[in-house]
């Protein structure tokens, strides 16, 4: 069974969803809070819902914490099973109008756009680079909440005032 892990990875914060490629069921969900302090894990799957305290230092801590809960729970028995992690940013800027494959040219545009989004977007970064470290075999898939935007037509977004 193929699977999909969803993440959106904040600034103190890591959310997590597993997918069945086939169905597209929801297997799991989490939540890492308060990453860099005292932390505290939350995970749902099947009917089953457990709670503990668990210190992140930081995000890369945190995501091993997650595959060791998704190994235990037998939601996952190896990364090969994941077929791609997705990813949320928050502004991909004028770079990114679709979903993408990350690699270092775009991680480096998504660096680019932390201005635009600096509380989301280093987070988001940090999630890439976890992941990447902790399992580069996988697929990294950035999908932007500006991309929505840039599909608008003109008359949606451009503003009845003068060019000039």
């Amino acid at each position: 069974m193929s699977k999909i892990l969803v993440i959106n990875s904040g600034s103190s914060s890591l959310k997590l969803k597993v997918f069945d490629t086939n169905d597209f069921v929801e297997l799991a969900s989490g939540l890492c809070e308060r990453i860099g302090i005292d932390g505290a894990f939350s995970f749902q799957y099947q009917d089953q819902k457990i709670t503990t305290p668990a210190p992140f230092p930081n995000h890369t801590s945190a995501l091993e914490y997650i595959f060791e809960q998704l190994k235990k729970t037998k939601i996952i028995t190896s990364f090969e099973e994941i077929s791609a992690v997705g990813h949320r940013v928050v502004h991909g800027g004028s770079f990114f109008s679709q979903p993408v494959i990350v690699g270092e040219e775009e991680l480096a545009k998504i660096r680019n756009c932390i201005s635009l989004a600096p509380l989301h977007n280093p987070g988001a970064i940090a999630g890439i680079e976890a992941i990447r470290q902790l399992a580069p075999e996988l697929v990294n898939v950035a999908c932007f909440d500006t991309a929505f935007h840039q599909t608008m037509p003109s008359e949606s977004f451009t503003y009845a005032l003068p060019q000039d």
